[in-house]
């Protein structure tokens, strides 16, 4: 097992991610602003027969008025359909009053973050045995 942590943004949109990669997966945690937890996603992956790419089936809880999900459901399909493995994302972003480019810039923060995963992952950076 091992975990490494890096934000991307500043200020109002800057997102704190914790990658932990086990022996068969990983977690991500996510937070900004007031973190707290507002949802978990779980991936799996299936293998597609047709052209040999992986598929991505998705479980989540989530409570009411939490809209975190968008961006963890994003990460999650992204993370696993390009890696085989099954990931699991959860953690709460909460900017008060947020405006919709810092929630865009905030989505963007996602979407930069997994596929930094992904590359980190691929690299073999972090597929050693040494590390799980």
């Amino acid at each position: 097992m091992y975990t490494e942590t890096f934000s991307i943004g500043k200020d109002r949109t800057r997102v704190l991610f914790q990658i932990t990669w086990l022996k068969k997966g990983l977690v991500v945690i996510i937070s900004g602003g007031i973190s707290h937890i507002g949802t978990v996603v779980y991936g799996q992956p299936y293998l597609r027969e047709k052209n040999k790419t992986f598929g991505c089936t998705i479980s989540m809880i989530n409570p009411p008025k939490h809209k975190e999900y968008i961006v963890a459901t994003e990460m999650c399909r992204y993370i696993v359909e390009h890696l085989g493995i099954p990931a699991v994302i959860t953690g709460g972003i909460h900017i008060e009053n947020a405006l919709p480019e810092e929630i865009e810039a905030i989505k963007d923060h996602c979407r930069a973050a997994a596929q930094k995963i992904v590359a980190s992952t691929k690299s073999n950076r972090y597929n050693s045995s040494k590390n799980r």
